[in-house]
């Protein structure tokens, strides 16, 4: 299964805390972007056209832990407005945490944040019982019991 952006900003509507921004002075469209898990910085640009988007703050009131750089551009389109120069950890997540696989390998499923994406009819059978792990349970909790129903099931988690 290739993996096609939807523009939906799902992937980024919780990288927030994981992200120290500092601006350049001399620039308006250049800023440090620290990813506070690894300590890695880098520099990283507006795209051209997009720096009237940053002052537009509207997304933290509904997505409080957004991604400093994600802004929506209407109700279901989501844009990243440094993507031109995101970071390598942005380019290699897709739009999800894991993958779920059936017997045969094949994609059935996906899990993000706390989540079940895309599940067939199978999966989501297994995982029906899990509402209260999904509002109430720390997420490595949740992600835990979660791969141990799925793979007692003869599922893989990756």
């Amino acid at each position: 299964m290739v993996f096609e952006c939807l523009c939906c900003g799902v992937c980024c509507r919780y990288l927030g805390p994981y992200h120290d921004i500092y601006s350049i002075s001399s620039d308006p469209y250049a800023y440090f972007l620290e990813f506070t898990p690894s300590g890695e910085r880098m520099q990283v640009r507006i795209s051209e056209g997009m720096l009237h988007l940053l002052s537009d703050k509207e997304i933290f009131e509904k997505y409080p832990e957004a991604c400093p750089f994600l802004r929506y551009i209407s109700e279901e389109e989501a844009r990243c407005i440094i993507h031109s120069t995101r970071p390598d950890y942005c380019k290699k997540s897709g739009c999800y945490d894991y993958l779920i696989r059936d017997q045969d390998g094949i994609i059935c499923g996906k899990i993000k944040n706390r989540f079940v994406i895309g599940a067939d009819e199978r999966v989501s059978l297994i995982l029906v019982h899990f509402s209260d792990i999904v509002t109430h349970a720390p997420y490595d909790v949740f992600i835990k019991e979660v791969t141990d129903a799925l793979t007692n099931a003869g599922y893989t988690i990756s």
